[in-house]
């Protein structure tokens, strides 16, 4: 157990890569930088195929008299070239 925390404890020192022997470890700040381009990436080229859903419908009951309406929504996206969309 002791060599354990004395090898992270090196590691930590260094910042030397475990996987990588003299490679630098990235800091945080360049992980987080990478992290958000590649969201960034992936929002850029299927954000405009994401759809929002909304669903009202009025209730009536026996009479006909309107007693409320019913509600729902959800999202999806776009999934053939056509229009159709596939939702949750």
């Amino acid at each position: 157990m002791n060599r354990i925390v004395e090898l992270m404890s090196d590691m930590q020192s260094s910042q030397a890569s475990p996987i990588a022997p003299g490679v630098p470890m990235p800091d945080d700040a360049s992980l987080l930088d990478a992290y958000s381009q590649a969201v960034i990436a992936a929002v850029k080229k299927v954000g405009p195929s994401v759809v929002s859903i909304e669903v009202h419908k009025g209730v009536e009951d026996r009479n006909g008299r309107r007693r409320g309406i019913r509600q729902g929504s959800g999202s999806g996206f776009i999934f053939t070239p056509d229009g159709f969309i596939l939702t949750n």
